[in-house]
């Protein structure tokens, strides 16, 4: 490998591996060297054993050499990045994908064909005039319903009524599976032992077929402020409700 003076002389910060202000005063004593540059370059190289350049004859040879020996370890800069590198390649690599984004999951829907049918009535003693409500809770909507009933003598018949109004809703939309609640205890107790209660035989009666008719039916207790809404509705109709002229 032939070069001139000027282009062995630029070779050196390269083979010595660091900047050029760094080795200064080595290429000062280069150029003033009547050696040949390429025997001051092994003599300048970090290794760990000592060179005879007088051995090589040519600059392939030398290199043939060097490279061959090991070298010191690195120092200032050399020696950061160095670290840095052998840092990055002793890190964990992760098989796992890249995390996916994220993905708001929201509750498991009731199944298709379900309705639940929150009850509620508002009696009024004086007039015997009851205002009956349902919230019915399906699987796309959400629709509260009343109506009015007379002649009602009792807030158990005014709760039993507002249960066979939320049953008649659902049968008149196809729904198969329905969980009725009422805060009226007491009723809920009735159904549940399927008991005949004079009072209100007839209501019993009708609740009882209709229930035959879906494939899942339940009849659950509900506090009533949980049943606010239900509750609301029915004091609306009671109030919104005018006595008939006789």
């Amino acid at each position: 490998m032939k070069a001139t003076p000027s282009l062995q002389f630029m070779m050196v910060p390269m083979l010595i591996g660091s900047p050029m202000s760094g080795t200064s005063k080595h290429l000062k004593k280069l150029k003033r060297s009547s050696r040949n540059p390429y025997m001051k370059v092994w003599e300048l190289a970090p290794l760990k054993s000592t060179v005879r350049t007088t051995e090589f004859t040519s600059f392939r040879s030398g290199w043939e050499v060097i490279r061959k020996l090991p070298s010191l370890p690195p120092v200032g800069l050399s020696a950061a990045i160095s670290e840095a590198r052998d840092w990055m390649l002793n890190q964990p690599h992760s098989s796992s994908p890249p995390p996916k984004p994220l993905i708001r999951i929201e509750p498991i829907p009731r199944r298709s064909g379900s309705l639940s049918g929150f009850t509620d009535a508002a009696w009024n003693n004086t007039t015997g005039a009851a205002g009956l409500s349902w919230i019915a809770d399906d699987l796309v909507s959400h629709s509260q319903h009343s109506a009015t009933a007379y002649h009602v003598s009792s807030p158990l018949m005014a709760e039993a009524l507002a249960v066979r109004s939320a049953i008649n809703f659902a049968l008149a939309r196809g729904v198969e599976a329905i969980s009725i609640f009422s805060d009226s205890q007491t009723l809920i107790k009735i159904i549940n032992r399927q008991e005949m209660k004079t009072e209100i035989f007839g209501i019993l009666h009708d609740i009882y077929h209709s229930a035959l008719s879906f494939k899942s039916v339940k009849f659950s207790f509900i506090p009533r402020l949980a049943n606010n809404n239900a509750d609301s509705v029915a004091n609306q109709a009671l109030w919104a409700f005018k006595t008939p002229l006789v």
